[in-house]
């Protein structure tokens, strides 16, 4: 291999550098003009050699001597590379350079990892081609194959945790993978390498950092958001990862493809009759709560364009997570300058100053975003956002003790929906189900009499066994599952309900005076699924929950 001759670019401190030559631990000989003999070469494999960024150049004794970059954290981990390789090492320190063409010679590691200097982002044209990066990628490409939404990296004392959730269920997926414990962070930073958001720090695993990126699968484009944290205590931390699957499908969210019939109808009316004011979608995470949003945003789009017109959408959002180039979209970004730190706020008191017509306010976390939202909706224009809470219920009695003033809260809304996301059958290998002790212990004597009358047909339903699902012949069953189907729970607000809200401020109060005006909750709807064998009670019970 022909090179050119190398000016080993030093990393380290002039003192420090005279330092490390004056005591012998420097390398400063050009590693691939040493043609390293073979059996030297496979002391280490390309595996440990690419981990660690290390090429071995001799024995010192019962020691392997190692080089290793300068600007790396060999000598702090000394330790860690004499347990992996049972057995005694000698550090000795050279430059970047020097080590990316040695690694290129002898491993045929021929891109060197581009952010272990907190160069920040990565992309497909400088990512790490290391056996570790590698492993990443299956990961992520699997979890695209699987149409997982979300990917969990756990490292545990003897490798690391796999889990993907599809179609809601966690998975264990660790078996498809084979790693060793020291892989837990250096995999973890391999991940945080590809975010393009700025945000995450490779070199800080004591706090939380998150970030977003995007992936490649087929023809599609999948946006990713990443987000670590610290766990465990001081002497054995690790990152635990979660990265959010996001495909970009080249189609629009429609209402009509999340809900069906009278829920359908509804929300379509109040979306359609209310010029102005706040439409909230509320649930824990990963329920299609985004996804719900932007098919309103479609419905509304569609409705200009019948008028020959056209709307002006502005989203706030951390990340983007649907995008749409019909809509002014704009990610937050949080950083410790202030001069750059693009805060929710900012950005939303910069759309009221554009000339929207829907603001898309992505997540209402507090007291101070929740005043900012409803101010903003009072301007005549339409407002939607998400918060977390269990249910409509619960959603009420956050807003109202947020701070804000419950008036004007209530003045403002015009709609409310949580949602659960309940997988459907596959009519052609489900197969039939009896009550349980168990699910009966939850279930009211008129629950059990509606779902499994005495003397009369049984019509329950549940996932035939996972040894099975390989066989099934419908096209789109997916481990006994046809899709997710949004089941929704609504609150429409008209004068006579905010006038009687207004004076409610307990959940069994509010959960009463809905009842009065004919409301329906999520579980009675996912029990109409269960009685039509269309739904698992287990799916009904764990992922819409009985209060």
């Amino acid at each position: 291999m022909d090179r050119q001759p190398m000016n080993l670019d030093f990393s380290v401190g002039d003192m420090i550098l005279s330092e490390l030559k004056g005591s012998g631990q420097y390398y400063e000989k050009n590693l691939v003009e040493e043609n390293l003999p073979p059996d030297l070469i496979g002391s280490i494999t390309a595996d440990f050699a690419s981990r660690f960024n290390v090429v071995p150049v001799g024995i010192n004794g019962d020691r392997l001597v190692l080089v290793a970059e300068d600007s790396g954290n060999a000598l702090q981990n000394q330790g860690l590379l004499e347990e992996f390789l049972g057995r005694p090492v000698e550090l000795l320190l050279t430059s970047e350079e020097n080590i990316r063409y040695a690694l290129e010679k002898y491993y045929d590691i021929s891109i060197y990892a581009q952010s272990r200097r907190g160069a920040g982002r990565a992309n497909t044209g400088d990512i790490d081609n290391s056996p570790l990066q590698r492993k990443a990628d299956e990961i992520l490409a699997q979890g695209m194959e699987e149409d997982a939404s979300d990917i969990h990296i756990k490292p545990f004392s003897k490798g690391i945790y796999v889990w993907m959730r599809v179609n809601g269920d966690l998975r264990d997926m660790t078996h498809n993978f084979d790693f060793i414990a020291e892989d837990g962070d250096m995999l973890a930073n391999v991940i945080k390498g590809k975010d393009e958001s700025s945000n995450a720090d490779s070199a800080n695993k004591l706090m939380p950092n998150n970030g977003s990126f995007r992936i490649q699968h087929g023809a599609t484009t999948v946006r990713c958001r990443l987000s670590t944290v610290p766990v465990g205590s001081a002497s054995d931390l690790v990152q635990k990862l979660d990265v959010r699957l996001m495909p970009q499908v080249n189609k629009r969210v429609s209402l009509d493809k999340l809900f069906f019939g009278k829920d359908l109808e509804t929300i379509q009316n109040v979306l359609f009759k209310s010029s102005s004011g706040m439409f909230l979608n509320v649930g824990p995470v990963g329920t299609g709560k985004t996804t719900s949003l932007y098919a309103y945003i479609d419905y509304l789009w569609n409705l200009a364009q019948s008028r020959s017109s056209v709307l002006h959408v502005y989203t706030i959002e951390n990340p983007i997570e649907i995008a749409d180039e019909r809509y002014t979209q704009v990610q937050v970004r949080e950083t410790d300058d202030e001069a750059t730190n693009l805060t929710a706020l900012k950005i939303l008191d910069s759309a009221l100053r554009s000339d929207p017509d829907v603001i898309l306010f992505g997540e209402i976390r507090n007291n101070v975003e929740a005043e900012a939202a409803m101010r903003a909706s009072q301007t005549g224009l339409k407002m939607l956002s998400t918060l977390h809470a269990g249910n409509c219920n619960k959603a009420i009695l956050r807003l109202l003790n947020l701070g804000v003033n419950p008036f004007a809260i209530l003045s403002e809304l015009r709609f409310i929906l949580c949602q659960r996301l309940v997988p459907i059958l596959c009519p052609d290998c489900s197969q039939p189900h009896v009550l349980t002790e168990q699910e009966k212990a939850i279930l009211t004597e008129e629950e059990i009499e509606y779902l499994a009358p005495a003397g009369g047909v049984n019509t329950l339903r549940e996932r035939s066994h996972p040894s099975t699902w390989g066989h099934c012949t419908n096209p789109h069953c997916r481990s006994g599952v046809l899709q997710r189907l949004a089941v929704p729970e609504y609150i429409v607000f008209d004068d006579v309900i905010r006038d009687a809200l207004l004076h409610q401020n307990d959940f069994h109060s509010v959960k009463k005076l809905l009842k009065s005006y004919g409301f329906k909750s999520m579980w009675e709807k996912g029990l109409v699924l269960v009685k039509d064998g269309q739904a698992e009670i287990g799916d009904v019970i764990n992922r819409i929950g009985k209060d």
